[in-house]
């Protein structure tokens, strides 16, 4: 926790999750969190945004990566 949240960093913070939608995570042992950090980054539209998501989907359907432009 301290390398991820700081020398400040309470000895339960949570180093994994399960789950994340919004700016909530859900952790392994099911607490649901306020994700403060965002990704140690900006997160403008937080996780799992369904527009997003459906536009994902939207281009996997399409194929995998591959070398070919």
């Amino acid at each position: 926790p301290r390398a991820l949240y700081g020398p400040g960093a309470p000895a339960d913070a949570p180093l994994h999750f399960v789950r994340a939608e919004g700016c909530r995570v859900t952790t392994p042992s099911g607490r649901t969190l306020v994700d403060c950090t965002m990704a140690l980054g900006a997160v403008a539209l937080g996780y799992a945004d369904p527009e997003v998501t459906a536009a994902v989907q939207r281009a996997a359907a399409d194929g995998h990566v591959a070398g070919l432009t």
